[in-house]
């Protein structure tokens, strides 16, 4: 099912500017949009729906949409999910009893790879990738 890499989560404070630097991505791993993460694209609205959504995917599955399969821990992703090529499993194949709407909602916030456009009527990334359905 995919690499399984170790990631070392860590915090580092410094009294440069907290801005982030091109090239730079700044963020927790597992909530991370993989537009941002595998194709270097700048971080915006889409960006904060992602994190959104894997923070929803995470309460309604007990996991990342990145996760190794070994429970929450993010320090154990399947990087090429996290990255945007492989898609991460729909919602309802790990929690069938979640209802349908609320699990098209949640795999449309967690796209299935990487958006090639990051614009989409009324904001939403489930109409530019096509995971909604």
């Amino acid at each position: 099912m995919g690499e399984t890499v170790v990631l070392e989560e860590t915090a580092q404070l410094s009294d440069e500017d907290d801005t982030e630097k091109p090239g730079e991505i700044a963020g927790t791993m597992g909530y991370i949009d993989p537009a941002c993460l595998g194709f270097g694209e700048p971080a915006d609205a889409s960006s904060d729906l992602y994190a959104l959504g894997a923070t929803l995917y995470e309460c309604l599955t007990g996991r990342l949409p990145a996760s190794s399969g070994d429970g929450p821990d993010v320090t154990r992703l399947r990087m090429p999910v996290a990255m945007g090529t492989t898609p991460p499993p729909p919602v309802r194949s790990l929690a069938p009893d979640v209802p349908e709407e609320v699990a098209r909602l949640v795999d449309a916030l967690v796209p299935r790879t990487a958006p090639t456009g990051r614009s989409a009527p009324s904001g939403s990334r489930a109409s530019s990738n096509g995971s909604a359905g």
